[in-house]
């Protein structure tokens, strides 16, 4: 087979034509390779396929063309990570909602428990939080470690506090349990810093 063979499934878990195309959001040259019989569902020596990686990196149009050709909405890499997940921590509310009309199931787990609404509210991601919980998704749903997707939002780095504060506010405003503890005991409040977070769960100030 040509290495440029459109259906060459790679070596070894490199890297195919249609998966760098999607990576890096050549909808062009994806169409062609779906149109060539390219392996939409080939995996990289990371695990992850096609989709992953164009909803990853948020590319729409790409992740449009995989899905109307098929490709698996609900792949998992080895931790678990589906296409959702990658998207909903990226942040990319267009490419989630594909998804997510595709059928993503929203309750799937990482090896770690975490599910894709955790990865948007731990990343300040509050468009993809509400996708997501008007999809239907857990909001106190719980990790290995008995968090939720509120207490996740508490883990804010500076620069991203104004997105946390966002999505605390969308998840109590959807009721979301505040006074649940985790394993090691401790509730939403007890771990939140900023101000702003500890007024709206309820501290007074």
């Amino acid at each position: 087979m040509h290495p440029d063979d459109p259906k060459d499934p790679g070596h070894l878990g490199t890297p195919t034509p249609l998966m760098l195309a999607s990576q890096y959001g050549h909808a062009d040259i994806v169409q062609l390779l779906l149109e060539g019989g390219a392996d939409k569902d080939f995996r990289n020596e990371n695990d992850y396929t096609p989709l992953m990686l164009a909803a990853e990196e948020g590319h729409v149009h790409v992740t449009r063309l995989l899905l109307e050709s098929g490709a698996s909405k609900d792949a998992r890499e080895l931790d678990g990570w589906t296409p959702l997940m990658l998207a909903a921590g990226e942040g990319s509310a267009q490419v989630a909602q594909l998804l997510l009309e595709a059928g993503a199931r929203t309750e799937l787990r990482r090896r770690d428990g975490s599910t894709a609404l955790m990865s948007a509210a731990l990343n300040s991601q509050a468009a993809v939080v509400r996708l997501l919980l008007q999809a239907g998704a857990h909001m106190d749903a719980r990790d290995n470690g008995g968090n939720t997707a509120l207490m996740e939002a508490m883990h804010a780095a500076p620069a991203a506090i104004d997105g946390h504060v966002e999505v605390v506010r969308v998840l109590l405003d959807a009721g979301a349990a505040k006074d649940v503890r985790n394993e090691l005991g401790k509730t939403a409040l007890m771990m939140a810093t900023d101000p702003e977070i500890r007024r709206l769960l309820g501290a007074g100030f």
